[in-house]
């Protein structure tokens, strides 16, 4: 279990230093002290082919990043590793295929950005659009999903609730005050101080804290991730933002946090 994106092939897991070859200065994406096969060992003895396939490696990770349906380059990358590349025979045409499929990866549809607005729950805020918005006016709260959420339920989740922020971080008790100073109030170890933050006619603190995480193939796993946590509030409504340590501590997760409006 890790924090990071579990990647569906061999040849993209990580990128490390040539352990078979340690007197190269070249590097491959993959672990080369366990390479098999013509296709690994050559990439292995070939700094331009180990050079393509860690361009490959970053070209996929950011693909992922980036793309309107991520699964869709998932599947891409899979049929090109089991149908294309495993054809070749001689260096030259491994040459070719990486190339290709670098410029493929590099022009995928990239997402945009949506706007979520809902009168009846009463907030608005922008999402990109390779994900989607879960919305429950029962619970009054809202599920920002998408495709690549390891083990998580959501990215990030929003409660809405009545009342002031001093109401609110009260009750949820996710943050508490020492010596004038928020903390997150959950979580293994000492927490740094929560940060304060503004957006469209609201205020609020946020704090990302080590946090345990749960995997459904081995357990819960304490201290393994990083949690995104927000309390914000227009001074009579507030919204509980968590995330749940595999995930939501991006850019585009931020993004979504900062650009909120109360609607009501």
């Amino acid at each position: 279990m890790t924090k990071n994106r579990n990647l569906p092939i061999k040849s993209v897991l990580m990128i490390c230093i040539l352990l078979y070859f340690p007197s190269l200065s070249w590097s491959a994406s993959f672990d080369c002290s366990e390479a098999k096969g013509f296709i690994e060992k050559t990439i292995c003895s070939d700094p331009a082919l180990s050079q393509l396939d860690e361009e490959l490696s970053n070209a996929y990770r950011n693909a992922l990043d980036s793309a309107n349906h991520p699964k869709s380059v998932i599947k891409m990358q899979k049929n090109w590793i089991a149908k294309i590349r495993s054809t070749c025979t001689i260096t030259q045409c491994l040459e070719n295929v990486y190339k290709k499929q670098i410029a493929e990866l590099n022009a995928v549809e990239k997402y945009s950005r949506k706007v979520f607005h809902d009168e009846k729950i009463g907030i608005e805020f922008e999402y990109p659009s390779n994900r989607t918005v879960k919305v429950d006016y029962h619970k009054n709260n809202i599920a920002i999903i998408g495709d690549l959420m390891q083990s998580s339920v959501y990215i990030i989740n929003f409660e809405i609730h009545a009342g002031n922020f001093e109401k609110t971080v009260t009750e949820s008790n996710m943050f508490q005050k020492s010596d004038g100073v928020w903390y997150a109030g959950i979580g293994p170890g000492l927490s740094p101080p929560a940060e304060s933050i503004t957006g469209n006619g609201w205020d609020g603190i946020k704090a990302t804290i080590t946090c345990g995480v749960s995997d459904k193939k081995t357990g819960f796993h304490a201290g393994e991730g990083g949690c995104l946590w927000a309390i914000i509030s227009n001074g009579k409504r507030s919204i509980v933002a968590d995330t749940q340590g595999q995930v939501g501590t991006d850019e585009n997760t931020l993004k979504t946090l900062m650009s909120i409006k109360f609607l009501q």
